[in-house]
């Protein structure tokens, strides 16, 4: 892998907030190593199987907690902008492969929806859910937990403008009523490949955010 050619691309989208799924002990090493001069705050569970994950953030946490659905953790930070507080959860589901399959991703998706309930700040949710936003489990996960999707366009552009390669959806950015989001895109080029997906999403407070 080109860690220097994709850590250079994501310095360059210049984030408030990097969300990081599938993190390998490996980039573990070279994104603490090459992200932290601008992203101070950070916290990392590594595996060597897909459901790694990571925060970077330039906004310091104020609280983080880790829970599981069966082994698979579910990372949660909550963030200061401005005075404000807000939660941002990231979530890997298990591949829908089979029948049993799609009843764990549904005992998962509860799972984080319980989860949400319990919270009374602004609250992102994000991350490779495995299936697209019509399917029916994101729609009823979505209605469960009170959450909006950004996404306006199944094949959006990437952040440069060029046109993304058309594939079915499957990475979110979930949030509450408190925010807007102002743009969302893919991230990646031709160099680095495809990286996942951008947002801005700013409180109705005014105070501005981006999380990947």
């Amino acid at each position: 892998a080109d860690y220097d050619a994709v850590i250079d691309y994501l310095l360059g989208i210049n984030a408030d907030f990097l969300s990081v799924q599938e993190l390998t002990p490996d980039w573990n090493e070279h994104l603490i190593e090459r992200l932290t001069p601008q992203y101070h705050y950070v916290q990392t569970l590594t595996r060597i199987d897909q459901y790694g994950m990571g925060f970077f953030s330039k906004l310091p946490f104020q609280q983080l907690d880790t829970f599981y659905f069966q082994e698979i953790p579910n990372l949660a930070a909550t963030v200061l902008l401005d005075g404000s507080t807000c939660k941002i959860i990231s979530c890997q589901l298990m591949p829908p492969v089979n029948e049993s399959a799609f009843a764990a991703i549904d005992q998962h998706f509860r799972l984080v929806s319980d989860y949400v309930d319990t919270l009374h700040e602004p609250t992102v949710v994000l991350g490779d859910f495995h299936l697209p936003p019509w399917s029916a489990e994101v729609q009823r996960f979505r209605t469960n937990s009170h959450l909006q999707d950004g996404r306006r366009d199944i094949h959006p552009r990437n952040i440069d403008g060029s046109l993304s390669l058309p594939r079915i959806p499957v990475e979110h950015i979930l949030y509450s009523d408190d925010f807007d989001c102002t743009a969302f895109s893919d991230i990646g080029n031709a160099m680095v490949g495809r990286l996942g997906i951008t947002g801005t999403y700013q409180l109705q407070l005014d105070h501005e955010a981006m999380v990947q």
